[in-house]
């Protein structure tokens, strides 16, 4: 739950704001398409001059909703009067210059990730890590706000909803985000299109290489039957495709009965491995692994990221070796 002192500063700082910058994370899913999208529409309504920021260009999945093309990889801080950061854990991965931002405007961070300290910087933190989702704690601000939300802020927010919740079957889904759903689906959101385009959108080129990740799993007695998997940048360009496709992958491999945990290794060709952690064992905690290695999210579903490159054994196994 947000602390009301918090939620009414929020508000008002929202409220106030004349040329708002909402910036989410790279590599965007539909909790920060969504829930940047969804605000950006509310606070449009209140008469704000909105400008909806991403490093990376919005998913394929998403750009089904109305909106979704104003997002920009270039974003202008010149003429904002306040940053609003949204499902971000951490500002690196905004793959923007945020402290420089920082020194300039108020900053509102509006995230459900678990975090083990308060900010030290003089931005308006609006966390709660029982929230299913970034765009379910925008909801829970419209609400308290008394802010209209139409059919096409209710989509977004509900995308992100859904998305993050992988239709409700998360551990972090609750009877409030089963209300939230439930108010934005009065209000219009279009469910059907949200599971057609972020549950059913796939390609040949998707299948081939959701195909190589499966043949390559492998159950480790050794670690408690861990499940590891992994796929790389050559695999993209023979497959032809793209990093989007991979989206997905990590919470499909989930449904493997009696794992305990798994692991998904991608290596495209950077210099850089990216981690993808998933449970459904609740006595494991796979965010306390990813933060091992710097990484974060929540108990059943954390990443990382760590210098290296993805080899293949003689044994068909696959190490992994620091950078070339």
């Amino acid at each position: 739950m947000i602390p009301t002192p918090r939620l009414k500063g929020a508000i008002s700082t929202l409220e106030r704001a004349k040329r708002p910058i909402l910036v989410t994370h790279q590599r965007p899913d539909g909790d920060a398409i969504g829930s940047a999208l969804g605000l950006g529409l509310l606070l449009e309504t209140l008469g704000a001059n909105v400008q909806l920021a991403c490093a990376d260009p919005v998913p394929g999945r998403y750009r089904f909703l109305a909106g979704s093309e104003r997002f920009t990889t270039d974003p202008d801080f010149k003429d904002a009067d306040l940053l609003v950061m949204l499902d971000c854990p951490k500002d690196d991965m905004s793959a923007l210059d945020i402290p420089q931002v920082l020194r300039r405007m108020p900053v509102v961070d509006i995230d459900h990730h678990p975090r083990t300290a308060p900010p030290r910087d003089r931005r308006l933190a609006v966390y709660d890590h029982t929230a299913s989702s970034a765009a379910e704690m925008v909801y829970v601000l419209a609400q308290d706000a008394g802010w209209l939300i139409d059919r096409i802020a209710a989509t977004a927010l509900l995308t992100g909803i859904v998305t993050d919740t992988s239709a409700f079957i998360n551990a972090t889904t609750t009877a409030d985000t089963y209300r939230a759903a439930s108010a934005l689906l009065r209000r219009g959101a279009n469910l059907k299109a949200i599971i057609q385009h972020c549950f059913y959108h796939s390609s040949v080129p998707k299948l081939q290489l959701w195909g190589r990740a499966m043949s390559r799993i492998r159950q480790h007695p050794q670690s408690a039957g861990v499940v590891s998997t992994v796929l790389t940048a050559e695999d993209l360009k023979e497959c032809g495709a793209d990093r989007e496709d991979i989206e997905g992958l990590v919470n499909f491999l989930n449904s493997i009965p009696g794992v305990p945990a798994l692991i998904l290794l991608t290596d495209l060709g950077r210099g850089e491995i990216k981690g993808s952690f998933r449970t459904r064992n609740e006595a494991i905690d796979v965010n306390k692994l990813a933060g091992v290695l710097g990484g974060g999210g929540h108990k059943q579903a954390a990443g990382f990221t760590i210098p290296g490159r993805l080899v293949k054994n003689a044994n068909e196994t696959w190490s992994v070796l620091p950078p070339a």
